[in-house]
Order: C-alpha cells, then sequence, then structure tokens
C-alpha cells in the first residue's frame, strides 16, 4: 500500500491561472457594463471565449497519476490502461513533485525472491582418459557463496574432462534448489566448456528424442549424466549455459568466477577419497 504526502506544483499552477482568468473575466465584463462600452453578445464571446482557453488548459495539462510518477522513478507502480498511460509518457516528465513516500516492495518475484540465479562450473581431470585418472569439479554461486562446491569425482567410470564438466553443471542444478526449491528461477550457468554449453543448448533434446543416439546413430558418452541433466529439466529447472573465456587472468566477474571455480575443480581432482570435499 502506497502512504504518501504529495504537492503538485503543475496541478496548482493550473488552478491559480485558471482563477485569475476567471476573475479577469468577471471584472472586466463588470467594468464594461457598468461603462456601457460593451454589448450583452459581446460579453458572451468573452465568455465562450474564456471557456476554451479553460478546456485547453484541462487538455493539455492533465493531473499525472501516480502510475507516471512511478514511472520517473517517484515511486512504484505500474500504468496498466493506455487512457492514463499516453498523457504520462508525454507530459508527465514535464512534472515537479514534492513526495514523502512510505511503500511496500512490489514486484514479480521467483523463488527466494529470484528471477535469475547464477553460476561458475567448471571440471578438471587428471590423467585424463586413463584408468587412473581423477576427477574434481567446481561450482560457485557468486550471490550465494555458502553453496559453493568443491567435489572429486568417484573412481568409476574412470573420470574425463567431459565428464567433469557435464558433472558440474549437474550438481549446479541441484543445489539451486536449496535456494529456489519451487525451481521458479531461471539457472544461467557460465562455463569454459563449449561443450557443455552445445550439449545442453543444441544437442540433448535431440538425442534424447532419437532414443538417446546422435545423427550418426552412435550413443553420446556420459549418457548417465545426460539422462540426469534431462530428468532435472523435465522436472522444472529451466537452465541455460553460456561461455565464457576460461584463464584469461583478467579481474571482471566471469574471469574472476571462473577462475574460482577452476581452482575448486583442480583441488578436488587432486584429493584423495579420504579427504573431504568442501
Amino acid at each position: 500500500m502506497d502512504q504518501s504526502f504529495e504537492f503538485d506544483f503543475n496541478e496548482a499552477a493550473k488552478r491559480l491561472i485558471r482563477y485569475l482568468l476567471e476573475g479577469v473575466v468577471v471584472g472586466l465584463s463588470v467594468q464594461l457594463i457598468a461603462s456601457k462600452k460593451i454589448s450583452v453578445n459581446e460579453i458572451v464571446l468573452i465568455g465562450v471565449t474564456a471557456a476554451a482557453v479553460l478546456s485547453l488548459l484541462d487538455t493539455f495539462s492533465p493531473t499525472i497519476s501516480s502510475g507516471a510518477r512511478n514511472g520517473m522513478g517517484l515511486g512504484l507502480g505500474l500504468q496498466t490502461h493506455t487512457k492514463t498511460c499516453l498523457p504520462e509518457i508525454y507530459v508527465g516528465k514535464m512534472r515537479r513533485f514534492l513526495k514523502i513516500t512510505k511503500a511496500s516492495h512490489t514486484g514479480h518475484d521467483s523463488g527466494a525472491g529470484l528471477s535469475t540465479v547464477l553460476a561458475f562450473t567448471d571440471g578438471a581431470c587428471q590423467g585424463n582418459g586413463r584408468r587412473c585418472s581423477r576427477g574434481g569439479i567446481g561450482v560457485v554461486f557468486p550471490e550465494h557463496r555458502h553453496l559453493d562446491l568443491s567435489e572429486r569425482l568417484p573412481a568409476l567410470p574412470p573420470a574425463t574432462n567431459n565428464r567433469a564438466e557435464l558433472l558440474a553443471v549437474l550438481r549446479s542444478m541441484s543445489l539451486c534448489d536449496t535456494i529456489d526449491p519451487d525451481r521458479k528461477a531461471l539457472l544461467l550457468v557460465r562455463t569454459d566448456s563449449q561443450l557443455a554449453c552445445n550439449t545442453m543448448n543444441k544437442w540433448l533434446t535431440g538425442w534424447k528424442a532419437r532414443g538417446w543416439k546422435k545423427q550418426d546413430g552412435t550413443p553420446p558418452m556420459n549418457i548417465d549424466i545426460l539422462k540426469a541433466l534431462d530428468s532435472m529439466r523435465s522436472q522444472g529447472r529451466r537452465v541455460s549455459l553460456e561461455h565464457v573465456r576460461a584463464h584469461t587472468g583478467r579481474q571482471d566477474r566471469d574471469s574472476r568466477y571462473n577462475a574460482i571455480a577452476d581452482l575448486l575443480a583442480t583441488q578436488a581432482a587432486g584429493r584423495t577419497f579420504q579427504q573431504k570435499s568442501s
């Protein structure tokens, strides 16, 4: 509920002009009648002219509604009707207000007040493709750092870089449920794995439609993770992947959080199974 005290300078000026104009017309008419220098028809003409001026004043100086003030950053609210919206677009910017406002938060919340949840993921593998390979994943939530994850991959099946990258995305989806249990928010995952981006954004739907086969008829690698990713998405977890450059050494947000995710994944890959993952 918007509880406010407002003083509209423009409205006050309009009223003042109206009163002055009416006073001038009445005073002039009385003076001219008393001096017998004006006829009744001329008085009527003056009255019609004054009425026309007042009408124009009302037409080109509409009273701005609370929605227009909100649109100019002076409050909270939204216009929903064309009749009130149009004059505010073209005239509202000329208005000036003194306003003391106490307003409650209004908006379209998703999950825990979220519309998008941002995460950075990375996967690492020592001895990629070998039987004794060791893999790890790193997940970073810039706005929810308590969810950051550094986790060692199981020994079987043997770890690979691609498997670690995909598993990191899967873990980010499950971790997102902690802060968005109703799955209303979009999970935006930024990763330096082009394969992970293509898998989620381009290929996964087609592979599933063909019975988990690629266009050449062969099954895709890491099909267990692919099915888990598809299951999460089918159950309402909206996710979109964006590619970022790896190891840039820069201090922009994407570079910094990509480096943190890489460090968490590398540390996890170097851990033994007896060491606790954070």
